[in-house]
C-alpha cells in the first residue's frame, strides 16, 4: 500500500506477478504496475517511483534495480512494466518500495533451470 504523487491525494498499490510463460526478450522478469484511488475524479491522476530489490536465495545473487516511474488515472489500466530479477534459476524474495509513504511489498517465486 502506497500513498501517491499528484494533484489531489491519492493512494493505491504497486502490484506485481511472475510468470515464466511470459518473458522480456528472452529473461525471465517480474511485472509491476500502479493500481491506484484518487480521492476527487477528474484529478489528472497519480504516481509513485518504485524500486525493486531481489535476492536469489539459492546462490546469494540479489540487486537493487532503477528507480521505475508508475502511473495510473484510477481506472487501473496502466501498463506493466518489466523488472528483471536475474538470469540465474533460484528461488526469488523480491521487495517493492515507494518514494512516497507506503508499507513494502513482498513476495517470492521460483525461477526454473
Amino acid at each position: 500500500m502506497t500513498l501517491g504523487g499528484g494533484l489531489v491525494p491519492c493512494f493505491g498499490q504497486v502490484r506485481g506477478f511472475y510468470d515464466p510463460a511470459r518473458d522480456f526478450y528472452g529473461d525471465q522478469v517480474m511485472w509491476i504496475r500502479a493500481e491506484f484511488t484518487t480521492l476527487a475524479s477528474g484529478s489528472g491522476g497519480c504516481a509513485v517511483n518504485a524500486t525493486v530489490s531481489w535476492w536469489n536465495l539459492d546462490t546469494g545473487a540479489s540487486a537493487v534495480n532503477p528507480v521505475v516511474p508508475l502511473g495510473d488515472d484510477g481506472s487501473h489500466t496502466a501498463l506493466w512494466v518489466p523488472v528483471w530479477t536475474g538470469k540465474v534459476p533460484g528461488r526469488i524474495e523480491v521487495t517493492i518500495d515507494t518514494d512516497q509513504p507506503h508499507i513494502a511489498g513482498h513476495g517470492s517465486f521460483v525461477i526454473s533451470g
